[in-house]
C-alpha cells in the first residue's frame, strides 16, 4: 500500500470539503450537549426529565443541541459516507488498496481510544458500583459486553448501551466499512448506479425492517451510503455554486413543507415517509451543503489548513472521552442533588474539561499510537 497517495488525497480532500472539519465539531459539541443530561439521571428518571430539562445551562441558546443533539450522530455517519466514497471508493475499486490495509487504517484511528476508554470506563464504573450500589447511566455492564467492547462489536446485536456507551455509534460504522470495501471491491460503486441502487436497498430495508436485528444498523448503512450518492453528484456540480445554491433553497423548502405536512396531515405523511427518516437525512444535506458553501468562500482561505484539521481532529477525542469525565465527576463530586448542574459556571468548566482533554489524547495518545500501529504493520500488508 502506498500511504503517501492516501495523504495527498485526504489533503485534497482538506481543501476541498473544509467546511466539513467545521461541520464534525459542531456535531461533536451537539452530542456532548445532548449527554450533559446524564448529569440529573441517578436523581431523576427520563420519563420525568421535565423537571430539569429546561433549566439546563444556557438552554436558549443551546436548545437545538439539548432536545435534537442525538441526531448529529445521523449526520456523522452521512458523513463518513461522503469522506469514504470521496477517499477510498477509486482506490478500492483499482485494487490499489488491499482489505487488510483498508481496515488497519481504520484499526489505528478508531480502535485504541476506544480501548484506553473502555479500560477506564470499567474501572470507573466498579468504584461507581462500590459507592451507588448501581451503574453511572449504562446498567448492561456484564462481561459478555465487555467482551464485545473489546471486540468493537457490542452494537451488532440487540444490546448498545454498556460501558462507554457513546461508542455504539462507532462500533456499527465498522461493519458499515467492511462491506462498503466488499462492493467497492467488486466494482458494484464504480458508477453512480451502483451506489444509487445501493441506497435504494437499504432505503427498502429500512422502510419495512427487514433484515437487521435493529433499526439502528440499517440506518447506519442508510445514512452512510446516502453520504455516498450526495457527494457522487457534488463532485460533479463543484463548480457550480448556483446549482448548489439553488438546490439548497429547495432541499429547505422541502423540509420546511415536510415538517408543516407532519403537522397538518401526520396520517398521510406517516405512511409516505414511515421508518425513513426523510426529515433527518433532508437536514443532514442541508446542513453538510451549507457548511460547503458557506466555508468555500474565498474569505475563508485566510484560514490555514492546519486550523481546520485542529478543529476536526478533536471530533472523535472528544465524543469517546466525554462520558468517562462525567463519570468521574460524579465519583470526584458525589453530589447530593442535580441542582449544581444548573450552574453556567459548572457547565463551562465541564466542556472545557471535555475539549482539553480531548485535545491532549489525540496530541499524545491517539495519534501518536496512530503512527506507531501503520509504520509497523503497513509494510508487512
Amino acid at each position: 500500500m502506498d500511504d503517501s497517495k492516501i495523504i495527498v488525497k485526504e489533503k485534497s480532500y482538506i481543501n476541498s470539503f473544509r467546511g466539513l472539519e467545521v461541520l464534525r465539531f459542531v456535531l461533536s459539541f451537539a452530542v456532548i450537549i445532548w449527554h450533559y443530561q446524564h448529569f440529573f439521571y441517578p436523581f431523576v428518571p427520563f420519563s420525568h426529565r421535565e423537571l430539569f430539562f429546561e433549566k439546563q445551562p444556557f438552554f436558549e441558546s443551546l436548545e437545538l443541541f439539548y432536545s435534537q443533539g442525538l441526531y448529529a450522530v445521523h449526520i456523522f455517519w452521512f458523513i463518513s459516507g461522503l469522506i469514504f466514497y470521496l477517499i477510498y471508493s477509486e482506490r478500492i475499486c483499482a485494487g490499489k488498496i488491499k482489505f487488510n490495509a483498508y481496515m488497519l487504517n481504520r484499526f489505528s484511528r478508531l480502535y485504541p481510544l476506544h480501548f484506553v476508554m473502555l479500560i477506564l470506563v470499567a474501572l470507573l464504573q466498579h468504584f461507581y458500583f462500590a459507592q451507588i450500589g448501581n451503574y453511572f447511566i449504562y446498567q448492561e455492564n456484564t462481561v459478555k459486553n465487555f467482551v464485545l467492547n473489546i471486540l468493537f462489536t457490542q452494537t451488532w446485536g440487540l444490546n448498545k448501551f454498556s460501558f462507554n456507551g457513546p461508542t455504539w455509534s462507532v462500533s456499527i460504522e465498522i461493519l458499515v466499512y467492511i462491506i462498503f470495501f466488499v462492493l467497492a471491491g467488486v466494482g458494484f460503486l464504480r458508477k453512480g448506479r451502483g451506489v444509487i441502487v445501493t441506497f435504494i436497498f437499504l432505503a427498502f430495508l429500512k422502510r419495512y425492517h427487514l433484515l437487521f436485528l435493529t433499526d439502528d444498523i440499517v440506518t447506519c448503512f442508510y445514512f452512510f451510503f446516502a453520504g455516498c450518492v450526495f457527494v457522487y453528484y457534488y463532485n460533479i456540480y463543484q463548480q457550480n455554486t448556483r446549482i448548489q445554491v439553488t438546490a439548497l433553497a429547495t432541499l429547505i423548502v422541502t423540509l420546511i413543507a415536510l415538517l408543516k405536512a407532519t403537522v397538518i396531515f401526520p396520517k398521510v405523511t406517516e405512511e409516505i415517509t414511515a421508518g425513513l427518516d426523510i426529515d433527518i437525512l433532508l437536514f443532514s444535506i442541508i446542513a453538510v451543503l451549507s457548511f460547503l458553501l458557506l466555508f468555500n468562500l474565498k474569505i475563508f482561505d485566510r484560514i490555514t489548513t492546519r486550523s481546520f484539521q485542529f478543529i476536526g481532529n478533536l471530533t472523535y477525542s472528544t465524543y469517546l472521552v466525554h462520558f468517562p469525565i462525567q463519570l468521574a465527576i460524579y465519583i470526584m463530586l458525589r453530589p447530593s442533588a442535580y441542582s449544581m448542574f444548573f450552574s453556567k459556571g459548572f457547565f463551562v468548566i465541564y466542556m472545557c474539561t471535555v475539549f482539553v482533554f480531548g485535545k491532549l489524547f489525540y496530541e499524545f495518545f491517539e495519534l501518536p499510537i496512530q503512527k506507531i500501529i501503520r509504520n509497523k504493520f503497513s509494510k508487512t500488508l
